[in-house]
């Protein structure tokens, strides 16, 4: 460890920003939860012309905030929902489709598909309760199915663990799209089969 006054005589100066950059990812971050959350209500409603753009504009906010965090040092949209997590607050995540483009591969309906595990991992991490939820409409109201806890695998390491999670959300997945299949609007390519090789090939690196 570096003492303060070791660092200065070592001619490094930590890194200050004010508080306004510093709140730059988490702003970023709820943006795109925000953006991702209308998008599906949208699509639910029939209102494609509207859906469309703001799951772009999700994406590019998801892209922004880590590298924002990355540049000014601040904290990554993972650890800052990790944080809120440990608080014992609550944090809700759409992970039926892959947004960023480096989501988990799972078994969905008899194919390979892609999904967000940040929300599996998060519950490896943090233990927090993994509670998958399936929304629908009934008429102008909406109706909602809480899951019970998936609980967190005693064996393998936490990427092993955080592949088991998703696959059992993706199972409860399946069987909410079959009990409700009109009410599931998917605007992006999730199958493996259907997506760019470049993409995949992005993804297996980790960019």
């Amino acid at each position: 460890m570096v003492e303060p006054t070791d660092a200065r005589r070592a001619g490094y100066e930590p890194r200050r920003h004010r508080r306004g950059v510093a709140l730059l990812p988490s702003i970023l971050t709820v943006g795109n939860m925000f953006c991702g959350y209308a998008c599906v209500l949208y699509a639910m409603r029939g209102n494609l012309p509207t859906a469309a753009p703001l799951i772009g504009i999700a994406m590019v906010l998801d892209m922004l905030d880590g590298r924002i965090a990355r540049l000014t040092g601040t904290s990554s949209a993972f650890g800052v929902l990790a944080q809120r997590l440990r608080a014992g607050k609550l944090v809700c995540l759409v992970c039926d489709r892959d947004v960023t483009g480096t989501g988990m591969e799972v078994e969905f309906f008899g194919e390979k598909a892609r999904m967000m595990g940040g929300a599996a991992a998060l519950a490896v991490q943090t233990g927090a309760a993994l509670m998958p939820v399936i929304l629908w409409f009934e008429g102008d109201q909406w109706g909602a199915h809480v899951h019970e806890q998936i609980p967190v695998p005693a064996e393998g390491d936490a990427e092993q663990k955080t592949a088991a999670m998703m696959q059992e959300v993706a199972r409860l997945f399946e069987e909410g799209i079959r009990a409700h299949p009109q009410h599931w609007h998917m605007l992006q390519r999730i199958f493996t089969a259907d997506l760019d090789p470049e993409r995949l090939r992005r993804a297996a690196q980790g960019q």
